[in-house]
Parts: C-alpha cells; sequence; structure tokens
C-alpha cells in the first residue's frame, strides 16, 4: 500500500487529466511483490539451473481515487519524479500533499550467486506535491533532521507536522530493524526541522506501526489541542533474534 492524503478542506483534491474534484484521495507509492527468474550452470554439459522466487518492488505512482464516482485515475506529475517508496507518511497541508520518510529498495549484486538482492534502505526525505498543478518538488530543510525511517506517523497541527517514531536500520551490516522513540516537528513556513522532548509523562515507548490523532477537549475542557498515539509495535534486535513487542 502506498501513503495518501485527502481532499477537501485540507487540499488533498487536485486537477488532473480530468479536471478537478472537490473530494478525492491521493495514494502514492507503496510496494508489491513480482516474480524474478536466475538461471545459473548446474555443473553439467546439459544445461542450466532456474530459480524463481519473490521479490520486493516499489511504486513511485500517483493515484487519485474519486470518492463521489468510486474510480481511479492515474495522474502524471511535473517536476522531479521522486523514487519509489514505502512505508512512509502523508498528509494534506493547504493545497498540499507532504510525504515523509520511508523505504527505498536498491538492488546489489550477490558476489556469489549473481543474483539482485534487495536491500531496504530508509530515507528522512520530505517531498511536497502541489496538488493545483501536480507538481513535486523536494525542499531544503533546515535544522537537525531525524534519522532515516519509516513506519512513522506524520499529523499535520496548523503550519507545523509531527512526526512521531518509525524505525531505522542499523548499520550492523545484516540490515536488522530498530524501532525508534524520537518527536520531531517540520515548519511548513520556514522548512526547519526540530527536535522535540515532551514533558509530564514516563519515557515514550519506541515503536512503529502506530497511528497519531490530534484531538481536542470536550466543550468546558481545556482548548489546547492533544496528540493521542495508539498501537504500533516495539521491536529490538539482538545479537541473533529479533523482539517484537505489540503495544495497545
Amino acid at each position: 500500500g502506498g501513503a495518501n492524503g485527502g481532499g477537501g478542506d485540507g487540499g488533498g483534491g487536485g486537477g488532473g487529466g480530468g479536471g478537478g474534484c472537490d473530494s478525492c484521495l491521493l495514494v502514492y507509492g507503496g510496494v508489491t511483490m513480482r516474480e524474478e527468474t536466475y538461471t545459473e550452470p548446474n555443473g553439467q554439459a546439459t544445461g542450466q539451473l532456474q530459480f524463481s522466487f519473490e521479490q520486493p518492488s516499489t511504486s513511485a505512482r500517483l493515484l487519485q481515487y474519486h470518492l463521489g464516482s468510486g474510480e481511479w485515475e492515474e495522474l502524471a506529475a511535473r517536476g522531479a519524479a521522486p523514487m519509489g517508496r514505502y512505508r512512509h507518511a502523508a498528509c494534506a497541508v493547504r493545497d498540499r500533499m507532504i510525504v515523509c520518510g520511508g523505504t527505498i529498495i536498491e538492488r546489489r549484486e550477490d558476489v556469489a550467486t549473481g543474483f539482485q538482492i534487495p536491500i531496504s534502505i530508509p530515507t528522512s526525505e520530505v517531498l511536497i506535491l502541489h496538488v493545483p498543478t501536480i507538481t513535486w518538488s523536494i525542499p531544503q530543510c533546515l535544522g537537525p533532521a531525524p534519522a532515516p525511517h519509516a513506519g512513522q506517523t506524520l499529523t499535520p497541527f496548523a503550519d507545523t507536522l509531527l512526526v512521531v517514531g518509525g524505525f531505522t536500520i542499523l548499520e550492523d551490516g545484516q540490515g536488522a530493524e530498530e524501532d525508534l522513540s524520537t518527536f520531531h516537528c517540520l515548519d511548513t513556513c520556514r522548512w526547519e526541522w526540530r527536535p522535540l522532548s515532551p514533558l509530564g509523562a514516563p519515557d515514550f515507548t519506541k515503536r512503529s506501526g502506530h497511528t497519531a490523532h490530534l484531538c481536542w477537549g470536550e466543550a468546558g475542557a481545556a482548548s489546547a489541542p492533544c496528540l493521542l498515539i495508539l498501537g504500533g509495535r516495539d521491536h529490538t534486535p539482538f545479537h541473533d533474534q529479533a523482539h517484537d513487542r505489540h503495544l495497545g
């Protein structure tokens, strides 16, 4: 699956070949599995051995779903086309869809077999899709950016984006994942990152694959919003095994 930015007041609906719409859902990226076949000599004069197995393949497609008609449309975006990715996050800010993080797949040749091995590499890249013109751009962000990450949440609050958790890949040569407990905000007016240190709560359990929702108190309660974080996993790699703890 890919990340999406909603339409309506958030600005996620926009034009395309068929014109604009008021209620649309934009979907970017995702991953699927495709079958690949490799051959190698079988050590005899009779031919070769053939192997078939599935490999992950990322997408850079930008799709628009029309809520009224229930129809899908693939959009041809302008600007610098981003690399395909998955496990990223996206949200709508005014007339833009902002994409953050995710995992990019690089293929590297295995010296022993000659096979192309997929390597998952998280990124901290930020992408902007200007919805009215369907144009991609990449901002030059200031400040201390979060570590390359995927599986995080991205929640808009006014002109600020809140990024919570996710996972990164350890530099252990084995591609082990480790979840994060970090909080960052991104000012979309200045395009500047700032790390956050929440107060008044016990240590936040590192997690990825969770959800985060901006909530306001009931009538008569404090009007300041709060960020409600639900679920996810706490994945900690050990020497020769990994530990997963699912969070409620």
